[in-house]
């Protein structure tokens, strides 16, 4: 009997929580919903127009709109298009009274029509659609949107828009003249007949084991004037270059590309002649020194020897640094030296000599 009271004192005094736990002990929750799992949006969708078509790109989703990555089953993307009116954007005067408001266009997914279709199965590809351009278009605001849908036929969210004001097509430039400098390709052209003011122009290369060009130009500003030096090229190996005409702004629409034209260049440009060349006789040698050459791809030096200051002269040193000294010499005699720069260029390049440093070995 006491031993009943005391279990029945430790039971009253135990906490709510505790209490709750005795009595929740062993029983079983209503199962989970299994996860409704639904496509992230698109990512990067970007329109840009190249002579009469519109070029649309995007990325596919690699992750559930949840933010999990496993499960991202894609079966395509369903590919939306509107065509509207341009907004007017007219100047507002500094006193003029506020405008009425506007009335709110039509949402975009009401009037926009499926015009493709694009099987996209693998997370984080990126791919695109190519339309033509309707001569209707002209004048008119085009804009598109993209939607997954995943293997069960559940729709992402609509990616942003992509919008785009097309124009009638812009003619490509004339073919680009190229040529070798001293570490560079200088390239140049003509740019359209009746080119508009605001145009300016993008710069393509390939290399020769390269099949296409790439989308991104070697210029990163666009090129108002019809001439570009590519600084990357590379010598020895063959380069093909093609210009677009960029209409700037907005960047986004652009001619085809131009006629190619292609280089092999070769590094022909010797570095500049040495300076300051001083000769200095000592008992056991005649000493050189002169100024270090500061030119890309110099190699080292040539070092001449003559009887007089107009020669003949015979080279009797190639070196790495800016001093040599001359051994052979014989005691008592009076030499006259030179100097040049080599490259390391696969034909070498050699400067013209330097100034003539005189000097009479000690006897």
């Amino acid at each position: 009997m006491r031993k009943t009271t005391i279990s029945r004192a430790i039971f009253c005094n135990l906490p709510a929580a505790a209490l709750l736990a005795l009595v929740s002990c062993g029983k079983k929750g209503d199962p989970l919903p299994p996860l409704r799992l639904v496509p992230a949006p698109a990512e990067g969708v970007t329109l840009h127009q190249v002579g009469d078509r519109l070029r649309l790109e995007w990325k596919a989703p690699a992750r559930n709109e949840d933010g999990t990555s496993e499960g991202v089953e894609l079966e395509g993307a369903r590919v939306m298009r509107r065509v509207t009116d341009i907004p007017d954007v007219a100047p507002v005067p500094a006193q003029a009274p506020a405008p009425a408001p506007a009335l709110s266009p039509p949402p975009f997914r009401s009037e926009a029509t499926v015009v493709a279709e694009v099987s996209s199965p693998k997370p984080g590809e990126v791919k695109g659609l190519d339309e033509s351009i309707d001569p209707a278009w002209i004048g008119k605001r085009v804009e598109y949107a993209v939607v997954y849908v995943n293997r069960k036929g559940r729709e992402s969210a609509m990616s942003e828009l992509a919008r785009i004001d097309p124009v009638a097509a812009l003619a490509p430039p004339g073919t680009p003249k190229a040529e070798a400098g001293d570490g560079f390709v200088a390239l140049s052209w003509s740019p359209p007949p009746e080119a508009q003011a605001s145009l300016t122009f993008s710069v393509h290369r390939r290399l020769e084991d390269a099949k296409e060009y790439p989308g991104a130009p070697l210029n990163p500003e666009p090129l108002s004037a019809a001439s570009f030096e590519d600084k990357t090229a590379v010598f020895g190996a063959m380069s093909c270059y093609v210009v677009a005409a960029v209409l700037s702004p907005p960047g986004s629409i652009s001619s085809l590309f131009s006629e190619e034209a292609c280089i092999t260049p070769e590094d022909r440009f010797p570095p500049p002649a040495p300076s300051g060349l001083v000769a200095v006789s000592s008992s056991d040698a005649i000493l050189l020194s002169w100024h270090e050459v500061e030119a890309p791809g110099r190699k080292g030096y040539r070092v001449y020897r003559g009887a007089s200051t107009a020669g003949p002269f015979e080279r009797v040193a190639e070196v790495g640094e800016s001093s040599y000294s001359d051994g052979s010499a014989a005691p008592g005699e009076t030499y006259f030296y030179a100097v040049t720069a080599i490259d390391d260029a696969p034909a070498t390049n050699e400067s013209p000599r330097s100034e003539v440093a005189e000097a009479r070995r000690s006897p």
